[in-house]
């Protein structure tokens, strides 16, 4: 089920988790672009941030597939290198280990998601991103991974707004 209003979308998953909710967002939004950010709701930008270059980027460069934005997860590693054209950005090409993909911030090419699949549905958040960061690790021919430096994005306090990923949806 699905409701339009200019660029505004409605969807209800009946509880099928964070992947669910993410596939028919995504679908909805590839039908108008290849480029799809996921901003995640718990995640605030504290400044002004310009994804123009990183869009570009994503148009232009067909190896790479998914710009993250926000704090990496631990024990990433990879190439630090400048990848934008217009110098506004450099970047960590990931290397395909760890929680390379994950619930923040990010913009995908639409590449990125027919090569890897859409989210897994009927699992917790945590799942849900270990298993989209598996399937990258096991398919190492596909787009990469570029985690943009340095990013303006900061997690809220558990204090002020408790995690939920933990929570099976079918609960």
């Amino acid at each position: 089920e699905r409701y339009w209003k200019g660029v505004i979308s409605y969807s209800r998953q009946e509880r099928h988790g964070v992947g669910a909710s993410l596939n028919a967002g995504f679908r909805a939004a590839y039908e108008a672009s290849p480029l799809v950010f996921y901003g995640v709701d718990d995640w605030r930008l504290d400044e002004p941030f310009d994804l123009t270059p990183w869009a570009h980027l994503l148009l232009t460069k067909e190896n790479a597939g998914l710009v993250r934005f926000g704090p990496p997860h631990p024990y990433l590693r990879g190439t630090i290198m400048p990848y934008t054209e217009l110098w506004q950005g450099w970047a960590l090409i990931l290397e395909r280990y760890g929680l390379t993909v994950g619930h923040r911030p990010e913009l995908f090419h639409k590449r990125f998601t027919d090569y890897y699949g859409m989210w897994d549905e009927n699992t917790n958040a945590q799942e849900c991103e270990r298993l989209a960061s598996v399937r990258y690790a096991d398919m190492p021919n596909g787009p990469e991974i570029l985690y943009a430096l340095p990013h303006p994005w900061f997690h809220f306090h558990l204090d002020v707004l408790p995690s939920t990923s933990h929570i099976d949806p079918r609960d």
